[in-house]
């Protein structure tokens, strides 16, 4: 099994990841910053109460500005 050094730095971890990375919602390049662009997110929320579960997403995030969704 090979090893890998351990990394603390999430900068750093992300800027070894490299351009096009093949990520769970599509290919990501991160920037110097470790940012992704994007056209803004979805803020989601997930419950739980034992019995239900629910998952909202009823705010975007864009440019640094939050608005709820109606």
């Amino acid at each position: 099994m090979a090893s890998t050094p351990e990394i603390t730095d999430i900068v750093t971890a992300l800027s070894l990841t490299g351009n096009n990375f093949d990520g769970a919602s599509g290919m990501h390049t991160f920037d110097a910053n470790g940012d992704v662009a994007g056209n803004g997110y979805s803020i989601c929320s997930f419950s739980h109460d034992g019995v239900d579960a629910s998952f909202s997403c009823d705010r975007t995030w864009l440019d640094g500005v939050i608005t709820v969704d109606a």
